[in-house]
């Protein structure tokens, strides 16, 4: 798995150079590339309980995603990168934003069943955090 982790570490520099001297076509496939790399990468973390750079790169994934127009992916890593900040690493107003942030693109593509789940798992992070008021006024 760590030799996994430095072929996706390698793949990501080699795209991120690229798209520097790339046109805007060529950037927004650069990042639909990228988001995947990010996203195989926070798998490998977190099979590696390494749940700081799964956390990481869930999120430059859930950014990469939201840059092609993928907001159903990027919600989706954004839950991961919650999960593993409330449950796993123990930060629960760390877990607040990226819940927050998939609830809304889930409400944005029409899927109010996911976004409600998200809003409950906004409402528990609060609650975990022990801000009590935040999480009642979800």
């Amino acid at each position: 798995m760590k030799l996994a982790l430095k072929s996706f570490e390698r793949a990501i520099s080699i795209a991120s150079n690229l798209s520097l001297n790339s046109s805007d076509s060529e950037r927004q496939l650069i990042s639909f590339v990228l988001a995947d790399v990010y996203r195989q990468t926070s798998i490998a973390y977190t099979q590696l309980e390494e749940f700081d750079g799964a956390v990481k790169t869930s999120i430059l994934a859930a950014d990469n995603f939201i840059a092609v127009g993928n907001n159903k992916a990027s919600a989706l890593l954004r839950l991961s990168a919650g999960y593993l900040l409330l449950f796993k690493l123990n930060k629960p107003r760390d877990a607040v934003p990226q819940y927050a942030t998939a609830m809304k693109l889930f409400e944005g593509i029409g899927d109010y069943e996911s976004a409600t789940s998200s809003s409950l798992a906004t409402a528990w992070s609060y609650f975990y955090a022990k801000e009590f008021q935040q999480a009642e006024s979800l």
